[in-house]
């Protein structure tokens, strides 16, 4: 395996501030991005790849681009790893509307995922569209998901004015923001995280990965969109 300072690479080809390292704890695996794409008002996504340390590829979805910003404080960070470095967890998504959460076990080359959250999340959105004006729900609903942490979503819930009664939106806010599955992606999306979290959890039911192949388009031969690092 080369030097880790290798595996540090650029997340926008032209912005030398904002840097990412691709490789995990251990040293055996690694990624490669492609530079960014802007889906809708700064939700970048870019394609993504995993090799071991021999360069093999181990996954790799075409038609799906992975997903920047797995917290509010890793704003360009696009995998975290479990404590070991054998496990790699991304959000996966090929629109602003669909995506899926993406646990890749490297070691056995074997894959999970799941849009659970996105139960929840309709629930929710759902009971605000039933109690708000039409004109006004998307706005709320826009609000809602933009506020960065829970106790302030709370706060302005129990604001809107032009809902009576709350007690049904909160007791959905609540399963969404403190179910059992919100806690353990919270720590899959802060990193290393202990795979016993893993057993018998959403995530516990991987599939062999088939990796699509990497194909060289026309930009990347006059070098531009390339792998990195």
């Amino acid at each position: 395996m080369t030097q880790t300072s290798n595996f540090i690479t650029q997340v926008f080809s032209k912005d030398k501030t904002i840097k990412i390292s691709t490789v995990c704890s251990n040293g055996n695996f690694f990624y490669k991005i492609k530079e960014p794409k802007d889906l809708y008002w700064g939700l970048f996504c870019s394609s993504i790849a995993f090799f071991d340390k021999e360069e093999n590829l181990i996954y790799h979805n075409k038609s799906q681009y992975a997903q920047f910003g797995l917290t509010k404080t890793k704003e360009w960070e696009v995998v975290s790893w479990s404590s070991s470095g054998n496990f790699a967890f991304f959000i996966e998504r090929n629109s602003t509307k669909f995506f899926q959460y993406v646990l890749l076990d490297l070691v056995n080359k074997t894959v999970s995922k799941t849009d659970l959250k996105s139960i929840y999340e309709d629930r929710w959105t759902t009971e605000i569209f039933n109690k708000l004006p039409q004109d006004k729900a998307q706005e709320v609903y826009y609000k809602i998901i933009s506020t960065p942490n829970e106790t302030e979503v709370f706060d302005y819930v129990l604001s809107l004015n032009l809902i009576d009664d709350k007690r049904e939106l909160i007791k959905f806010l609540e399963q969404y923001y403190y179910s059992d599955f919100k806690k353990r992606l919270r720590q899959f999306e802060e990193g290393n995280f202990e795979e016993a979290i893993i057993s018998g959890s959403e995530f516990d039911n991987f599939h062999t990965i088939v990796p699509d192949k990497l194909q060289k388009g026309i930009l990347e031969f006059i070098g531009f969109h390339k792998w990195r690092p």
